[in-house]
């Protein structure tokens, strides 16, 4: 349809032996656009904190912990009966928090080794010499 490889090359103005213009980059730039995608933004310290608190468990135990300090409060009134209600909320928070730091600190892991991947070098033909650029050139 195109006229094969030899028809393909003619209409992007490109040869096997000479290979792409330095002077058409900017324009072919602008025609294709850059060899760039789109990343998704990290996740913040509070998104994990957000997840960490979606656990059932946890909510199950937020709400007996409020249900504690209310029926302590009744029962015992200020000061003695906040204790184990308010005891089981900070147990809550400490895992709640331990769960969003272990879990950011991976995600930081990971962005690592990612960076280094995107650091690709490839062979290529400008001017009718061979060259060593960036998969994002």
């Amino acid at each position: 349809m195109h006229g094969g490889v030899d028809g393909i090359s003619k209409k992007i103005r490109s040869t096997f032996d000479r290979g792409i213009s330095t002077s058409d980059l900017d324009k072919r730039q602008m025609i294709y656009g850059e060899n760039h995608y789109t990343e998704k933004p990290a996740r913040s310290f509070w998104a994990f904190v957000w997840d960490a608190l979606q656990d059932l468990i946890l909510i199950i135990l937020m709400v007996c912990a409020v249900f504690s300090a209310v029926v302590s409060l009744l029962l015992e009134g200020w000061p003695k009966g906040m204790y184990d209600g308010l005891g089981i909320i900070l147990s809550i928070l400490l895992v709640v928090m331990v769960t969003a730091i272990s879990d950011y600190r991976q995600s930081l892991q990971f962005k690592a080794p990612d960076n280094e991947k995107k650091k690709i070098f490839i062979h290529v033909t400008r001017n009718g010499s061979r060259q060593k650029i960036s998969i994002y050139e």
